[in-house]
């Protein structure tokens, strides 16, 4: 393998249907940086190649603090031969882009749900504070047994934490939510909009091994409304105190949590910085013990009210609340496509329940595709800096509308 690439680059008349680096189709960091193919066979033949992979893998735990395990090196180099796969395919068709990322040795993550395949729970119906004729919605899990491979049950609750809620009340300390300033400015929503730009979007924050993506997307959105209604001042918040003192009602700490109680905690209590409550990562030794470490700290901010975006599952009206109020929490179906994602519009049918809880910062369009600019918690190593874009106006695609709330701070 490795003289056929040797030929290849020896050949200056070599006229070839696609030319690139192993590692710029896989949109890896250097983990194949001795190795070019100046062909898609040539990158395939490159991943086919165990010793080459067992290079690659060996770079990819060191770049990503992982143990190198080689139970799980078949399963990175499936991993890599389908992103090479899928990317070599996108690039000709404009598609979004797969890449390399901390969940690469990971199988199984295909529904990215089973964590809630368990039993049935209901949707939190914000449309009309009724359970009545709310879809229930499951997931199928297909998990084998937990060896040394992660499951997707594992990953799920490791790396989201998103709850569906059976609360219906509390929902605002405010019977009418304000515009802050800068969304004064502009009678209808904008053609396109990216509150980043206006440096009103906190920076990505990486939730790590524990389920606390709610926290860190309702986080988030406090950030900026703050920002927002305090001449742009970016406070860095405790998620941390969140999973010790935003008990009960749904939320288990590090095992997962939902947006009422939260935003009840956020109304009621506010939010201490950081630097006082610093992130661990865990809920000690479980939520029953979790010890509340709030009491005597500051709260710099607080939230002055927070409202469903509705009509639920509307796509307009999510829109309509990220130019008038700011980044707003959802919660979505993360599934294999969302995982891999490196980079373009994230177009992809994600057949699961709200298995994650995220940050919308903006809207815009790109290529004839309309798209949601959202914040996630997993790293600036995902994605776009830790952004990813979302197919919008696709029959609110992975439901990124259906569980949606806004804030004023």
């Amino acid at each position: 393998m490795n003289t056929f690439i040797a030929l290849l680059l020896a050949s200056s008349s070599f006229c070839c249907t696609y030319a690139s680096s192993v590692d710029s189709v896989l949109n890896s960091n250097g983990l194949f940086n001795a190795f070019s193919a100046l062909t898609e066979d040539g990158v395939l033949d490159v991943l086919n190649d165990k010793g080459a992979v067992s290079k690659a893998f060996s770079a990819f735990s060191q770049q990503f603090d992982k143990s190198d395990n080689a139970d799980k090196l078949d399963v990175f180099q499936a991993n890599l031969k389908k992103i090479a796969s899928h990317n070599l395919n996108a690039r000709k068709s404009g598609g979004f882009e797969k890449g390399v990322n901390q969940f690469s040795d990971l199988q199984n993550v295909r529904r990215f749900a089973g964590v809630f395949s368990a039993k049935s729970q209901r949707l939190h119906d914000f449309s009309t504070n009724s359970l009545a004729n709310r879809q229930t919605f499951r997931c199928e899990s297909t998990a084998k047994s937990r060896i040394v491979i992660w499951t997707y049950e594992e990953t799920v609750q490791q790396f989201t934490g998103y709850k569906k809620s059976n609360k219906t009340k509390g929902f605002s300390s405010l019977a009418t939510p304000q515009k802050p300033p800068l969304a004064k400015k502009w009678s209808t929503p904008p053609a396109s909009l990216d509150w980043r730009t206006y440096k009103m979007v906190s920076p990505v924050k990486n939730q790590a091994g524990c389920g606390s993506c709610v926290f860190f997307a309702t986080t988030g959105t406090h950030e900026s409304s703050h920002a927002l209604f305090h001449n742009g001042e970016i406070l860095d918040l405790s998620e941390q105190e969140l999973i010790d003192c935003a008990r009960g009602d749904g939320n288990n700490g590090c095992q997962g949590g939902t947006f009422v109680p939260t935003f009840k905690y956020l109304t009621s209590t506010g939010q201490s910085l950081e630097a006082e409550y610093a992130y661990t990562g865990s809920d000690s030794d479980g939520w029953d013990q979790a010890e509340c470490k709030a009491a005597g700290l500051n709260h710099p901010s607080k939230l002055t009210g927070w409202w469903p975006v509705k009509p639920a599952t509307d796509e307009k009206a999510l829109l309509t609340a990220v130019a008038n109020y700011g980044p707003v929490s959802v919660a979505i179906c993360v599934n294999d496509d969302f995982v891999r994602y490196k980079r373009g519009v994230l177009d992809t049918d994600c057949n699961c329940g709200r298995n994650h809880a995220v940050v919308v910062v903006g809207y815009g369009s790109e290529g004839g595709k309309d798209f949601w600019i959202v914040k996630n918690s997993w790293g600036e190593g995902f994605g776009e800096g830790g952004y990813i874009k979302m197919r919008r106006n696709k029959k609110n695609m992975c439901d990124i509308a259906g569980d949606a709330v806004f804030v004023n701070a």
